[in-house]
């Protein structure tokens, strides 16, 4: 098929149905020992034999209106309908968002942009956090006595007004994005999930919560948020279903700290510098900023809120990715946040 420029890569085949999405555009769906050899009911050709004016042989005539959901990497979908994509897995590409070239791999963390073709890494990026049917969908209550002895219980006023149940919002498409930066800051109010940004920090938790819902408040596909505590969970429950490797191919473990992933001083580096802190594509969840998350405590009257993740100095000590700490919700030089897209 490639060969006959029926296709241009293999990943137009997906490898567990069968289906090919060719680069005319069209769908053939089934497995591909349902065309090969058969005749066609349109041109009298057989599938392998050649292709005849745009149409794949064996396949029948060519539709009219080739209509395809399954999306194509680099390319932004477009239209009214949100497109799949199965490699390693399922997951949802929203209309306004193309998957990076390279970075599609679900199982290693799967990247999208609303830039196409965004290898330069121009746009805003998220990484596809899937939640499968049979994912429990909770807080990780051993992260929770990671460092602190406290109860940390659910948060309000977090969701965009269009979600109303954070898990039923997720487990309808079997997922969610997570930013794959930390918050940064363009100008003097516009959010971004870029490389090379500053980072949005001295803002309080209740601030990051309306801020973060500000992003893609225009799209009718995807709506964004702080991200919650136990989102914070699934995310380290996705990294740690199989040993993973950091950006410098060392082991990277969410219940330990690497002094390689905090850079040490008192205020945090830009996104995505350090390759240390890097894993299933997702940048600086151990070091540079402290995290808030749409979380709280009851550690005391004092510190109602809760922060994840590592922190850059290492005067303040060195936290694993998975850390669940108290805090009381004001503005701090090293503390950001970051954000999720809800797929609707």
């Amino acid at each position: 098929m490639i060969n006959n420029k029926v296709i241009s890569d293999e990943n137009r085949v997906n490898k567990e149905t069968g289906a090919v999405h060719t680069d005319l555009g069209y769908l053939i769906e089934g497995k591909l020992d349902d065309y090969i050899g058969k005749t066609s009911t349109g041109d009298g050709n057989t599938m392998g034999n050649n292709t005849t004016d745009g149409n794949t042989s064996g396949g029948g005539d060519t539709p009219n209106s080739p209509v395809s959901n399954v999306a194509v990497p680099g390319e932004i979908v477009t239209g009214d309908k949100n497109k799949t994509y199965t490699k390693n897995g399922t997951a949802v590409i929203p209309v306004g968002f193309a998957i990076v070239p390279e970075l599609d791999d679900i199982e290693e963390g799967l990247v999208i942009s609303d830039v196409a073709n965004d290898i330069e890494n121009k746009g805003n990026q998220f990484v596809w956090i899937p939640v499968t049917d049979e994912t429990e969908y909770k807080r990780n209550i051993n992260y929770e006595y990671t460092v602190i002895s406290t109860k940390a219980i659910d948060d309000t006023n977090y969701l965009p007004e269009e979600i109303t149940n954070e898990e039923e919002a997720i487990r309808s498409v079997k997922g969610f994005y997570i930013s794959r930066y930390e918050a940064g800051q363009e100008g003097t109010n516009r959010l971004v999930s870029k490389k090379g940004a500053n980072v949005w920090v001295n803002i309080r938790q209740e601030n990051a919560k309306s801020t973060a819902k500000t992003m893609y408040s225009d799209s009718e596909y995807v709506k964004s948020a702080l991200i919650s505590g136990i989102q914070w969970d699934m995310t380290m429950a996705f990294i740690e279903r199989k040993p993973r490797i950091d950006g410098t191919n060392k082991t990277y473990d969410v219940t330990k700290a690497d002094s390689s992933r905090h850079k040490g001083g008192s205020a945090a580096e830009m996104t995505g510098n350090n390759q240390a802190d890097k894993v299933c594509n997702i940048y600086d969840l151990e070091g540079n900023a402290y995290e808030y998350v749409a979380e709280k405590s009851t550690h005391s009257p004092t510190t109602l809120f809760i922060g994840r993740g590592g922190i850059c100095s290492t005067s303040r000590g060195e936290f694993p990715a998975s850390t669940r700490n108290h805090i009381d919700g004001n503005a701090y030089n090293n503390t950001g946040f970051r954000i999720v897209l809800y797929v609707i």
